[in-house]
Order: structure tokens, then C-alpha cells, then sequence
């Protein structure tokens, strides 16, 4: 069917299971690792084991005279195999500390995507799911429409203006969701919770160092002054931000003592439905604001059907939480309401 590419990159946070906030695709989910890499994911049947080739630190070869220092730590250099199940293979092919395109600059991560399965898919890294050092990033990169057999190359960027914000030095850690969606996908007839494929959404952590980093203590978002509570039970705490100049951007807390997985869908904003409004699933671990990748928060940012989402004063949504297992179990089933 005809897809506009606005909606495919919309649907970037689209529909399988967060929040889901965040969000993601409903079903199994595993890890890899190899060479300081892991990897989550949330279709059904994952390849759990990475390959990786030889990977020996390579020391950037500019000038360190003339880069900040992020652009002169030793990254590592190879290939490694970061999913390879009967829908794609992703494979990381390697980082560039001093990419630049016009006035954007930033830290590259390469990627080659093979399509597996006996239809058309569209990959992207959507835009709104990514940290740095488990700091949030927003970067739009390329699409591409691979057929049946067929492979292609992607990439995202850690704007420079972020890593200067964070002030980061060494980029250790990069967190970014791969979205594969089948050519035959209708956002309007779509069921996160009977996912036949047609959207898969999986969430992947580099280590561009080898480096780990030390856990993030959890931080309870009743004392979060950035964010307002608009939903809190015995087992999800749903928090989304006070400032009235930026988009809606919402915060999960995982009370129980089992993960769960979350779906924020079918918002209305100032009383217009908009169609293409899903916040995808996205795991959380037992008593944790953050999925295991260690984000301190689960921040995504909708923009549905308005183009200034920000200056929209109410909106409502549907909010379904269900257990993090085999039998996605629903926990919570509400609509929510909050006016700014």
C-alpha cells in the first residue's frame, strides 16, 4: 500500500507496545553481545548470539590538536553481527568521531541491514529513541526500502551540540531503536497486541569503547520537579513534562516487582483524534524507570497529527500496560487526561 514517509517516521515511536511509553513491538525479547556491544529485542524469536570480527582499538587519525576530546579517544574498529533472526541481520560496521555534513557535526555509527524475510520493509533508526551515555539524543537519519534478499546501509549521528551539552569526553555507550516496517503496513488497522510482523521495533546498545558504564541510580519521579504526575496506581507511575514550549514527553515508572511493558495510543489533542498517534511498547524492568539499557528515564516525544504538538493544551490517550511474558497478561486498560 502507499505510505507518505512522514507517517513512517512518526510511526518512528509507532505502535507495538509502550509506552510505550518507547513504546516498542510486542513479543520475545533477547541480547546480544560482542565486542562491546549488546543488544535488546522485542520480536519474537531474536538471534540472542552476536558474532563480531576482530576488533582492535584504532586511534583516530586527524590532528588532536584540532578535535574536541570525544574525537580523540581510541574507538573500536571491525564488524559485529548485532541481530541476525528470520525477519533482518544488522550488523554495526564501525564509528566515525569527526562526521560532518554542512554545518552538522557529530559522532557516526554505521550499520548495514539485510532483509531476511520474503517481503518489502522500510528501515530507519527513529529519531526519538536514542542516548548518548544514557543521556537522550534526537537525530533524523536516512529511510531505506529494501526488498526480499536485498541489503542497505544506515547510520544515526550523535549531534556534536549534544555531546558539548553533556559534556562528554568519551562516547561510551549509544542506545538507538531499529524500526522495520513491512510495505503492506496500515497504521490504522494495527494491533500492538497481536503483532503479525508488519512492525517490528527493536531497541540496540554500542559500546563504541568497550567501556561499561556504571549503573544510574533510579530517581522516584514524584520528585521530579521537570515533570508532572498524570497517572500513578500500584503499578505504573506515568509522569510528562511541565514546560510548555516543548513537546509532550512522557516518563514511566515500573512499581511492580516483575517487568512490564507499556502503549500509550489513540490520542486526541484539543479534541482532534490523531490517527497516526502511537507511542510503541517499550519494556521496563521491575521496579525501574528505565529499561535495562540504563537510561535514567524513558523520554519519547509524539507528534501525531499537529505540527506544534507543544502548544496543544489537553490531551488524552489510551494507556495499556500488560506483563512482560508469554501471556502479555493486561494490567491497566485507561484513558488518561491532561490539561496544560
Amino acid at each position: 500500500m502507499k505510505r507518505e514517509t512522514s507517517i513512517r517516521r512518526i510511526i518512528a515511536l509507532a505502535a507495538a507496545g509502550i509506552l510505550a511509553v518507547s513504546l516498542m513491538a510486542c513479543g520475545g525479547s533477547g541480547s546480544s553481545s560482542a565486542s562491546g556491544s549488546t543488544a535488546e529485542s522485542t520480536e519474537a524469536d531474536p538471534a540472542g548470539n552476536a558474532e563480531s570480527t576482530e576488533a582492535p582499538a584504532a586511534e583516530n587519525s586527524a590532528a588532536s590538536g584540532d578535535l574536541l576530546p570525544y574525537q580523540t579517544v581510541e574507538y573500536l574498529q571491525g564488524e559485529t553481527v548485532l541481530a541476525d533472526n528470520d525477519s533482518y541481520k544488522l550488523t554495526l560496521t564501525g564509528y566515525d568521531p569527526t562526521w560532518s555534513e554542512g554545518d552538522d557535526k557529530g559522532f557516526k555509527v554505521s550499520l548495514k541491514v539485510e532483509n531476511k524475510s520474503d517481503s518489502e520493509y522500510s528501515y530507519m533508526i527513529t529519531p526519538y529513541d536514542m542516548s548518548v551515555n544514557r543521556q537522550p539524543t534526537v537525530y533524523m537519519g536516512p529511510e531505506i526500502v529494501l526488498q526480499a534478499g536485498d541489503s542497505g546501509t544506515l547510520f544515526l549521528v550523535i549531534p556534536e551540540a549534544d555531546l558539548e551539552k553533556y559534556g562528554i569526553s568519551s562516547v561510551d555507550e549509544v542506545s538507538f531503536r531499529l524500526q522495520a516496517m513491512r510495505s503492506d503496513f496500515d497504521q490504522s488497522t494495527f494491533d500492538p497486541e497481536k503483532n503479525d510482523g508488519s512492525l517490528i521495533q527493536d531497541i540496540y546498545t554500542v559500546s563504541p569503547t568497550g567501556n561499561e558504564l556504571p549503573d544510574v541510580p533510579q530517581i522516584a519521579l514524584a520528585d521530579n520537579a521537570d515533570y508532572e504526575v498524570i497517572f500513578d496506581n500500584e503499578i505504573l507511575t506515568l509522569s510528562v513534562s511541565k514546560d510548555p514550549e516543548k513537546d509532550f514527553t512522557f516518563i514511566a515508572e515500573n512499581k511492580t516487582d516483575l517487568p512490564i511493558e507499556c502503549v500509550l495510543q489513540k490520542f486526541v489533542v484539543d479534541g482532534v483524534e490523531q490517527s497516526s498517534s502511537v507511542i510503541s511498547g517499550i519494556e521496563i524492568p521491575a521496579g525501574a524507570i528505565a529499561d535495562d539499557h540504563g537510561l535514567t528515564a524513558i523520554e519519547l516525544t509524539q507528534f501525531g497529527d499537529v505540527q506544534d504538538l507543544w502548544a496543544a493544551s489537553e490531551i488524552s490517550f489510551l494507556l495499556l500496560v500488560q506483563n512482560d511474558d508469554e501471556d502479555h497478561d493486561i494490567l491497566i486498560n485507561e484513558t488518561v487526561t491532561y490539561k496544560r
